[in-house]
């Protein structure tokens, strides 16, 4: 249920997206659930973390693509523009001029969810045998997608060596135990969090506004619990071990 509330939070700000619902997820799995020493190495729990907040993020991008037109993930941007293509207009207008389409709307994902369900529990089982081949068959796939979506996206030789050179970035990151998720999000969050932290210091006059507001205050005593989390908890392992 957390992850699934983490997938809708993070669906709500534009912007953000599956990748980042994914990993935010997969990370409080892992800090949160027993042995999770096993995360990575065929747990399962490490796949149902990231694709439970994957899965709620899309109600929780719809919000601010209705609200305030803006769209919060990739389809929810083809969405507004099918909106905005059929003379549907988002924003306030939209809450009093087609408050049927948002009720419909709500409809359409409650219903696809329970489809979902359905198809996916009846089709679990046979889909469950492609884990039983072996992942060198996959790769040069994986491979040869990831290089030739690279190229379509500007049509561009360079996104195909950047993508050679993060490959083997990520290569050597796990080879001496460094956090890829970690640079992940600091590539996606990174400029969002650096315009915001701009913003912050001209509208409130400097670094203090983080903690004048309650609501600041609040986030960043949280941010700074969740980066203390895990040095808590390895000290408590620690601890139960010499005991």
């Amino acid at each position: 249920m957390a992850l699934r509330a983490l997938g809708v939070l993070v669906g709500a700000i534009p912007g953000l997206g599956g990748t980042v619902a994914g990993f935010f997820a997969y990370v409080h799995a892992k800090q949160t659930c027993r042995n999770s020493d096993t995360f990575g190495k065929g747990d399962v729990r490490g796949v149902i973390a990231p694709e439970s907040a994957n899965d709620a993020k899309e109600g929780g991008s719809l919000l601010p693509t209705l609200a305030f037109g803006i769209p919060g993930s990739a389809g929810m941007a083809v969405f507004l523009g099918a909106l905005t293509s059929h003379g549907v207009e988002t924003g306030q207008a939209i809450f009093v001029n087609n408050l049927g389409i948002v009720y419909m709307l709500l409809l359409a994902i409650l219903g696809a969810h329970i489809v979902a369900a359905i198809i996916g529990l009846s089709i679990a089982e046979k889909v469950a045998l492609l884990t039983k081949i072996r992942p060198v068959l996959f790769a040069p796939i994986l491979f040869l997608v990831c290089l030739i979506g690279s190229f379509a996206l500007r049509n561009s030789i360079w996104d195909v060596f950047v993508t050679l050179g993060f490959g083997l970035l990520g290569y050597e990151m796990r080879k001496f135990g460094f956090s890829r998720i970690a640079l992940l999000l600091g590539l996606l969050l990174g400029n969002m969090a650096e315009i915001a932290f701009r913003q912050t210091l001209m509208t409130q006059g400097g670094a203090m506004g983080f903690i004048t507001r309650p609501l600041s205050l609040i986030i960043l005593a949280a941010t700074i619990a969740s980066l203390l989390l895990p040095y808590f908890q390895a000290l408590f392992k620690r601890r139960a071990h010499e005991e």
